[in-house]
């Protein structure tokens, strides 16, 4: 073998041997040739996780609640049916949120966030306007009001119109609405419309185990 490093085109392992036989650092190279060889075992898992990931978000059903401003329903109902998905050991679907007025991502209400604590779930954040690309990406969008199912139109293809849908008829038949919290500051209402959103998450649940959705 010539001894010129200079162009050296040999293998990983060549030029290990080489510069081990030139400079005497058997112990120094073979570390090295353990390293690099960690490297590339590791890169290899990384890459093969990251196509996993990668499939299993672009095999993903997607919920999106919208409702006015974000704060409380729609905000309420993500954090509720997050856990309750995670419960239930379902993890091909994801949940969103968004509201049709923007308030310039405002921080979510505490009290509200107290009332759901009660029941262990997280809340938080700040709000969200919703996107033609929110309701573009969405499997499912429920919505709050009949106003928000108008407002989500103007968003969605017609041929999409079939993926909208009142919360309340959805989960339950019915035909009321979810009032909206957010101007009377009253807990016994917080809580009516947390126990409200857990019973509609429920059946959702429900559906997707059945293989209703």
């Amino acid at each position: 073998m010539q001894r010129n490093c200079a162009g050296y085109n040999g293998s990983l392992d060549e030029i290990l041997r080489f510069l081990g036989q030139d400079a005497g650092v058997n112990r120094t190279v073979g570390l090295l040739r353990e390293a690099v060889s960690e490297y590339f075992r590791e890169a290899g898992r990384q890459g093969i996780s990251i196509h996993v990931e990668k499939q299993k978000r672009s095999t993903m059903k997607r919920i999106l609640f919208v409702c006015t401003g974000n704060m409380y329903r729609s905000a309420g109902a993500e954090f509720i049916l997050r856990r309750k998905l995670s419960e239930a050991g379902i993890d091909d679907w994801a949940v969103d949120s968004a509201g049709t007025m923007e308030l310039w991502r405002a921080t979510r209400p505490e009290a509200f966030g107290r009332i759901l604590a009660e029941h262990g779930y997280d809340f938080g954040g700040v709000t969200r306007y919703v996107y033609d690309a929110d309701a573009a990406g969405a499997d499912l969008i429920l919505v709050m009001e009949p106003q928000h199912l108008f407002d989500l139109r103007c968003l969605v293809p017609e041929s999409g119109w079939g993926k909208i849908h009142l919360f309340m008829e959805y989960c339950f038949g019915s035909k009321s609405i979810l009032t909206d919290p957010s101007s009377f500051f009253s807990e016994d209402l917080y809580r009516e419309t947390r126990d409200t959103l857990e019973q509609g998450c429920d059946r959702i649940v429900e559906l997707i185990l059945d293989g209703q959705l």
